[in-house]
């Protein structure tokens, strides 16, 4: 009789085991790079975000892409913000190898999958449990949809619905990826900086994450000239640039260095910035501006135009000094009203305005822009940890906004990149012209 007590006890067990077997089974262990168009039961579900919806993210075999979200370094914070925000169960084991759409329509998150019977069963629980808070689920034949945010807004699920084609989808048209994002014309969000509708795909992985941004070209971008040198990023610098036209934030930051160099940008240069001392009243950037080596000439007749333009300058003797640094000569010219140091170095002229940073610069290693890019117009390299608390700083004194209110607007556009990758080490961006397309090219990494 014990003997059959212990079977039937074991038999129950397996049979209540099984289930969770199961979802373990069937719940990828990794993500896999799809096509988003092998699949008619995507545009079924395409069918069902409402047309106000201006920002849209569909995420293939989703349980796979949270597991490796949650082991990406980059990602996981992201991603634990996002599952406190969502009110909803994101766990792979719930969600499994299912699709999962996620859409906004102003303050509200809507979300759809296709899930098993088993994972449908088990949101069926989740809805009772919940009932009653700002979370609604409903089932529409094998999709549970579920909607978060503000009351008010739930009625946007329920009205017009998108049809695929409001989406551009035509412009990730043969792209294996882990997820996608796309934007409306309409869509606030302040990346990707390129035009709007925009398309984005990103790959993820243990480290990193790779993201590719495209839209139709705009009339502006049209006109703008590819940087001709090949621009690699020192690895120490905060913020490092290479450009012909430099974004708006760099231009404003360019503004404050003592020398107005950009007359001379028109074959391509860069900036990189080593520090921001934020114990003056008007923050001073440490750092260097590049340019070719050809710009030499002009460059010293810019020096020379210099010297001697204050009355500051005339009360103390403009000599220069030179120095050897890792073989590479160093010039610096000083007065009361600046200092500027020189060098050579790679076939560019290195500029500092400061003791310290062209010495930094020419002991610092280059890497490369991101792979992939054809003829950049512009090319930027962030370092968001360590960046990102100097920012928030800067950005929380009352005197730069009234003092220096287009530093203040630049340190605040900065911020918008910076707190989007705040827990990367390193965020490398080259935006580029491709036949008909302007497209952004992202690598966001975190060290070991």
């Amino acid at each position: 009789m014990r003997r059959y007590g212990c079977l039937l006890f074991g038999l129950l067990a397996a049979a209540a085991l099984a289930p969770v077997v199961w979802l373990v089974l069937s719940t990828p262990a990794s993500p896999s790079l799809t096509n988003l168009k092998a699949g008619e039961h995507r545009i079924e579900m395409l069918r069902r975000v409402p047309s106000s919806a201006t920002e849209l993210a569909v995420i293939p075999s989703s349980g796979g892409v949270i597991r490796a979200a949650r082991a990406n370094r980059v990602t996981r914070k992201f991603l634990d913000e996002w599952r406190a925000e969502s009110h909803l169960p994101l766990m792979p084991l719930l969600l499994g190898g299912a699709d999962l759409v996620v859409w906004r329509v102003g303050g509200q998150t809507g979300y759809i999958a296709r899930l098993d019977r088993v994972r449908r069963a088990l949101f069926r629980g989740y809805r009772l449990i919940r009932r009653g808070d700002a979370l609604m689920i409903s089932f529409d034949d094998d999709f549970v949809i579920a909607v978060s945010g503000r009351p008010e807004g739930a009625a946007a699920r329920a009205g017009e619905n998108a049809t695929p084609s409001a989406w551009p989808l035509g412009l990730v048209d043969g792209v294996d990826a882990h997820l996608f994002f796309f934007q409306t014309s309409q869509s606030a969000l302040g990346y990707p900086p390129i035009g709007r509708p925009a398309a984005t795909y990103g790959v993820i992985e243990p480290d990193a994450v790779r993201l590719v941004s495209k839209s139709g070209l705009r009339s502006d971008t049209m006109a703008r000239t590819p940087i001709s040198m090949a621009f690699r990023f020192p690895a120490g610098a905060l913020v490092s640039a290479g450009f012909v036209e430099p974004p708006k934030p760099l231009k404003t930051v360019m503004k404050i260095f003592p020398l107005d160099l950009l007359p001379l940008f028109d074959q391509g240069g860069g900036v990189a910035i080593y520090g921001i001392d934020d114990r003056k009243l008007i923050p001073r950037i440490h750092g260097v501006i590049l340019l070719p080596e050809s710009k030499r000439p002009a460059i010293e007749e810019t020096i020379g135009a210099r010297r001697g333009s204050s009355f500051l300058d005339s009360l103390a003797p403009q000599g220069e000094q030179k120095r050897m640094v890792n073989g590479i000569e160093v010039t610096r010219r000083r007065s009361l009203a600046y200092t500027i140091e020189t060098a050579v170095a790679g076939g560019m002229v290195v500029v500092g305005f400061d003791r310290t940073s062209v010495e930094q610069y020419l002991g610092d290693p280059l890497v490369a822009s991101p792979h992939g890019a054809i003829r950049p117009g512009w090319t930027v390299r962030l370092r968001p940890d360590e960046l990102e608390p100097l920012l928030s700083r800067l950005e929380e004194r009352d005197e730069l906004r009234i003092l220096a209110s287009d530093l203040h607007d630049a340190i605040r556009d900065a911020r918008r990149w910076s707190r989007l990758f705040e827990n990367a080490s390193s965020v490398a961006i080259a935006h580029s012209v491709e036949g008909e397309m302007e497209v952004l090219r992202a690598v966001v990494e975190r060290s070991k």
